[in-house]
């Protein structure tokens, strides 16, 4: 099934939206990933839906009308679609109508999923992009964009780690026909990502203007689609005294690694930190764990609230059960440890 219903937490939990979608009614044929007239807002040829990008795990929809131009979640679709101004009002709707609806329901059921093929030969290929990518890129030095964006974005860093490199970079998004168009070239700050055994699988790009601040483009950060991995961390430093800190965001890792002097991670969003395994060649060194957490009490994605708090908290309970010490911090107010350390950095000047 696409759902279960947690007795515990007394919530739905949606394992495939895409099919309670068409459960829902959905014409499946509307989320086949390819550019069509929005179904909400009627814009010609500028709506798009799926699970979008290789071997991606999350359904988007995006539309240059109700969005634009920004990815946003099935949850969100399904509240714009039909009016709804409240998670009740959505959910209501689905207990009483989308669940109930034994042809939708069978139809869902049936309906192929369309992830696009995660093949060998294109996890092969970004992979080696990935080593090239990184090959033309430096260290940080004095005053380049990303000294810059980061000396901005981060108070107190008295120093550029030497895993963060400075890179130009392409700038690359997918037209109306769904084939990709290079836009522009950016500077960028960019990062390695590495799976437990020590593999770059990954890159994090966020692209910069030459004064330092984010690039106007839609999506600002990046990472290379179709690694095959989802256990991945961008590895900044190494762990000291047995302790190791993981974070979401790069700025988030940055931040908290000033405000409490400790290696931190980044992991890039929620589901990978989930995800996140101690490096095998440091399993012996590695004895306690800090999570710095999102605080994302106030937003809701897919109809959960606080993912950045869930994830932590499964992350934590797989880490005990593997015999580390696993603590989870997180901020007061709404926000991550890089708001937390600008607010301290104002309330101080």
């Amino acid at each position: 099934m696409f759902y279960t219903y947690d007795e515990t937490a007394q919530r739905l939990i949606v394992h495939d939206w895409e099919k309670l979608l068409i459960a829902d009614g959905f014409d499946s044929e509307l989320f086949n990933k390819k550019h069509q007239d929005c179904p909400i807002c009627g814009v010609v040829k500028g709506f798009r839906a799926g699970y979008i990008g290789v071997g991606s795990e999350k359904w988007r929809w995006v539309c240059k009308g109700c969005t634009s131009s920004k990815y946003e979640s099935a949850y969100e679709f399904m509240m714009q679609h039909y009016g709804f101004s409240s998670a009740q009002q959505l959910f209501k709707h689905i207990y009483q109508q989308t669940l109930s609806n034994e042809a939708g329901l069978k139809k869902a059921l049936v309906a192929p999923r369309r992830v696009e093929e995660n093949s060998a030969e294109k996890i092969e290929k970004s992979l080696r992009a990935t080593e090239f990518l990184w090959g033309k890129s430096r260290q940080v030095q004095t005053n380049d964009p990303v000294w810059k964006y980061l000396n901005r974005r981060v108070p107190g860093l008295t120093e550029i780690p030497e895993d963060i490199h400075y890179t130009k970079a392409q700038y690359w998004e997918t037209d109306e026909s769904n084939r990709p168009q290079h836009l522009a070239d950016y500077d960028a700050m960019v990062l390695r990502g590495y799976t437990p055994q020590d593999q770059l699988v990954q890159m994090h790009t966020t692209y910069l203007t030459a004064d330092g601040q984010k690039a106007p483009v839609e999506n600002v950060k990046k990472t290379r689609p179709g690694c095959g991995f989802n256990s991945y961390a961008f590895r900044i430093g190494v762990p000291r005294d047995g302790v190791l800190g993981l974070s979401e965001g790069v700025e988030t890792a940055l931040s908290a690694s000033v405000l409490y002097g400790m290696t931190v991670w980044p992991c890039h969003s929620s589901s990978v930190l989930q995800n996140f395994e101690v490096p095998e060649s440091m399993r012996t060194q590695i004895r306690q764990i800090i999570i710095f957490a999102d605080n994302d009490r106030s937003k809701i994605r897919d109809g959960v609230r606080n993912t950045g708090l869930l994830a932590a908290k499964a992350l934590a309970k797989r880490l005990r059960s593997q015999g580390y010490r696993v603590r989870i911090m997180m901020t007061a107010m709404v926000g991550d440890f890089n708001n937390h350390l600008n607010q301290v950095a104002s309330s101080q000047v």
